[in-house]
């Protein structure tokens, strides 16, 4: 199982949101509890849109637990590639998510069919074959 995590699950988790974080590591938890094995994934996107606010505020302690994250050794980071550029155009035409959201959809859709993708986000529960969990 490969349990991807759009930006604002990891902002929730990194960030520690409070209650979101909290569900963030229930979620977290009962899918290692399922597959031990899991490994995770985020989009070039993700790194990008999690690090302007703490860059932006100076938070230096979160920038580095961020990137402590991107480096872990079972995190894989998704590539924005012409297919999943290509994907995440569809995705935008036809479902009406945001530029963003198609991006990150289409980038763990990428990974085939044994994936979780954890967000806060309501809307991707509409895109057919994404295996949602919501976690706001």
């Amino acid at each position: 199982m490969i349990i991807f995590l759009d930006s604002s699950a990891l902002i929730f988790l990194i960030e520690n949101k409070e209650y979101f974080s909290q569900r963030v590591q229930y979620a977290l938890q009962r899918l290692r509890e399922i597959g031990p094995n899991a490994r995770f994934a985020y989009s070039q996107l993700a790194r990008l849109e999690t690090r302007i606010g703490p860059l932006r505020r100076g938070q230096e302690t979160i920038l580095a637990s961020y990137e402590k994250f991107f480096n872990l050794k079972d995190v894989d980071c998704i590539e924005l590639t012409k297919k999943v550029m290509d994907l995440a155009t569809a995705i935008r035409a036809f479902s009406g998510l945001k530029l963003a959201d198609a991006i990150h959809a289409a980038c763990c859709l990428q990974l085939g069919k044994d994936h979780v993708f954890l967000t806060g986000d309501k809307d991707f529960k509409r895109i057919e074959g994404l295996n949602v969990i919501r976690v706001a």
